[in-house]
């Protein structure tokens, strides 16, 4: 099985190459998966801004965290790289420009779940439907009642980001914070 999962990796890689969009998928890659590879505290300083020619550009709320975020370029540059599995990312440019918008993380990690308002977040009895059915074939009970519990979790934080003003993208339908109609991912054949 994982011989087939890395001969479709491959596959993808080839295709993305083929096609010529493997840089677009990095550049949105970059934007997307930053919050996640710095962490909440560090997603909360700074925003990505663009990534053109392996420079990500990245944003931060003030000169002395630019400067300070130097000193681990490095390691963000590695982490960056190993979750995107290439070594896309030449160079980090932290530009103390300020934020635009409160990051993604930063307005879910660490503490959301912890939050009054999380838990004041109800699922409706459409959401438990969908979760009920979903769930309906499954004969192991174990199996039933944790995957109930991560499509309830699922469920609750799709409501709580519609609550705050995520919209759903003109395409495909998923939630994204981003000032466009498509969410990144679907405005890659615009780029």
């Amino acid at each position: 099985m994982k011989g087939k999962l890395q001969t479709l990796g491959s596959l993808l890689q080839g295709t993305l190459k083929r096609f010529r969009i493997e840089r677009q998928v990095h550049e949105s890659s970059c934007l997307v998966l930053w919050d996640r590879v710095v962490g909440g505290y560090l997603a909360s300083i700074t925003q990505p801004e663009r990534f053109r020619g392996g420079i990500l550009y990245v944003n931060t709320r003030s000169p002395s965290w630019a400067q300070e975020l130097e000193f681990q370029k490095t390691d963000l540059i590695k982490r960056m790289n190993r979750r995107l599995g290439s070594e896309a990312v030449k160079d980090i440019h932290f530009q103390p420009k300020g934020l635009k918008r409160q990051p993604l993380m930063a307005q879910e990690f660490p503490a959301l779940f912890e939050t009054e308002e999380w838990q004041q977040t109800d699922l409706s009895l459409e959401d438990w439907a969908y979760v009920k059915e979903a769930t309906v074939s499954i004969q192991d009970p174990v199996l039933k009642e944790k995957l109930e519990t991560m499509l309830a979790h699922q469920r609750k934080q799709h409501r709580w980001r519609e609550a705050h003003g995520w919209r759903p993208c003109a395409q495909c339908r998923v939630l994204h914070d981003t000032p466009f109609s498509k969410c990144p991912i679907c405005r890659l054949p615009e780029r």
